[in-house]
């Protein structure tokens, strides 16, 4: 995943640099000026992430994240200001975050990590394929696997997809859209988790799906790292 930073201050570039680097997956483009960052989207560079300081001096910032927006609809606006009033524009733009100036590496750190564990389970696909038929799933849309003999059964809100395959074969893989095993028989989506009563998980859209005993401690430490990173 590439993040374009587009500040003027080096220090400040220098600081936030060393925050980004500390973060897995992410690759930097960094942009001294609205200008430079222009010139990129022009030239057909994509992004990812765009971390932009409003008080890039060259142009005003909130037009270049006007632009920014309208270019790349699908990237994370990540904005960032001195000046508190700021907050309200910032997000009539749809951005993902602003931050306030001075920022620490504690708050950013932990906000890049929701931002990026956000933009892997709702921006890739999952594809899935029966002998006729493949499927691309966004894995937002798959509340729960369960296995059926030497099927699998993904439930989605309005569907059932039934596929050949094995839990421990997508067990792994799955993770880094946010399922976890919480049966011998299940994964679930930690997104459409909404408690954990007894030895069912209650889910979105009126699903439940079970949870064994020999599993539940391991899940509610998972789950419940899910929603530390989630907040």
């Amino acid at each position: 995943m590439i993040l374009a930073i587009c500040a003027q201050d080096t220090e400040q570039v220098k600081e936030l640099s060393g925050y980004v680097g500390k973060l897995p997956d992410l690759e930097q483009l960094h942009y001294p000026s609205g200008k430079a960052l222009l010139r990129a989207l022009r030239k057909g560079q994509r992004f990812d992430f765009v971390l932009l300081d409003l008080e890039i001096g060259d142009k005003d910032g909130l037009e270049i994240a006007r632009i920014v927006r309208a270019c790349q609809p699908k990237a994370d606006l990540i904005l960032m200001s001195s000046q508190s009033a700021h907050v309200t524009r910032a997000f009539s733009l749809r951005a993902a975050q602003f931050f306030l100036k001075p920022i620490t590496e504690e708050a950013f750190c932990h906000e890049m990590e929701r931002l990026v564990y956000h933009y892997k389970i709702e921006k890739r696909s999952w594809c899935v394929h029966t002998k006729s038929t493949v499927y691309r799933l966004a894995p937002l849309d798959v509340i729960c696997i369960r296995s059926e003999s030497r099927h699998l059964v993904i439930e989605t809100r309005n569907r059932s997809i039934d596929v050949p395959g094995r839990l421990s074969a997508i067990e792994q893989p799955l993770e880094a859209y946010g399922f976890a095993r919480c049966h011998q028989g299940y994964i679930v989506n930690l997104q459409h988790v909404h408690a954990i009563e007894d030895n069912m998980l209650r889910c979105s859209f009126g699903k439940r799906v079970p949870v064994s005993h020999r599993m539940r401690a391991r899940f509610e430490a998972i789950y419940a790292e899910y929603r530390a990173l989630m907040r």
